[in-house]
């Protein structure tokens, strides 16, 4: 077995492991584990381009930031995030990556991650 060989089906293991990531963050956030939530994310971040997923790592890095700010900005960010993670698999299964340049979830998260850039000084707000 080559080198690609093995790559290819770590990739494939982590994604048919990424519904079951998103279900565990959706069952974080009905617990109000917001710290959790972020470190789930931060996760993403770090292994979706580890893994040759980039758009999780985009996606997981957004989501990280609009959580650490507090429960409004993951109560409304969060299922967004998840519905672009499972687009993710969709998409690869299908052949191709998620584009995150024309993905509404995706869209969304990054504009609510301007306006609290712009309205907070990226400073950390916790609830």
């Amino acid at each position: 077995m080559s080198l690609d060989d093995v790559l290819s089906e770590l990739r494939k293991t982590y994604l048919e492991a990424l519904p079951a990531r998103a279900d565990l963050i959706e069952k974080l956030m009905t617990e109000q584990k917001y710290d959790d939530v972020e470190t789930e994310f931060h996760k993403l971040k770090g292994t979706g381009k580890t893994y040759g997923l980039p758009e999780v790592s985009a996606i997981g890095e957004v989501a990280e930031r609009l959580v650490e700010h507090g429960s409004t900005s993951a109560e409304e960010s969060v299922p967004a995030a998840l519905n672009a993670l499972r687009k993710v698999r969709t998409a690869r299964d299908a052949g191709s990556p998620l584009d995150l340049t024309s993905d509404p979830d995706f869209l969304y998260l990054s504009e609510l991650a301007r306006e609290i850039h712009d309205t907070g000084g990226g400073q950390k707000k916790k609830a």
